[in-house]
């Protein structure tokens, strides 16, 4: 029974809720073999590896969870995009302009208006490890300072400023 706990912890740790389900629901009807747990990590890996990064980047609204640090997130589109790293900068650069309001998918602090365009910045950021602040302008980085994330969002709201971000996001192998 230890040896059960501690594989679900693993698994929940490396893939998510997903896998941890399907482990708990086979053990409790009594149907948990290695081929269920070695079934679904399948599934979690081909989900990942079948979808291209512009078709990954196209269900954008449909990522439900940004880990604050974590490269595996249990989510689809998340890790999907992470997985196709560089490939995927050309179709997220092009969703930063996507001003489609979407569910907050970050762990941080969640607001009303996150949009499709917000996702797929924070994505690329996650990407490139380039930290958010280095691309607004040196004004709205002195307010970075005191606001934090905020001053990213309250430059956003300007449509023009998205299309300024992509600007500088089209030159990304400079960004690095």
């Amino acid at each position: 029974m230890r040896k059960f706990h501690l594989f679900v912890i693993i698994c929940t740790a490396y893939w998510g809720n997903s896998c941890a389900s399907v482990i708990l629901q086979n053990s409790v009807n009594g149907n948990l073999t290695s081929n269920s747990v070695t079934s679904e990590t399948q599934n979690i890996n081909s989900s990942i590896s079948v979808e291209t990064a512009d078709l990954l980047c196209g269900k954008l609204n449909e990522l439900k969870r940004m880990p604050f640090k974590d490269k595996i997130a249990g989510d689809t589109v998340y890790d999907g995009l992470i997985a196709r790293g560089k490939e995927a900068i050309p179709c997220l650069i092009e969703r930063i302009t996507d001003t489609t309001l979407m569910e907050d998918p970050r762990e941080a602090p969640h607001i009303q208006d996150f949009k499709v365009g917000d996702a797929a910045i924070f994505m690329l950021h996650r990407i490139t490890e380039k930290p958010l602040q280095d691309i607004l302008p040196n004004e709205i980085k002195k307010h970075w300072e005191t606001e934090g994330v905020y001053a990213y969002f309250n430059y956003v709201e300007n449509p023009k400023n998205r299309k300024k971000i992509k600007a500088l996001w089209k030159n990304w192998d400079d960004i690095k």
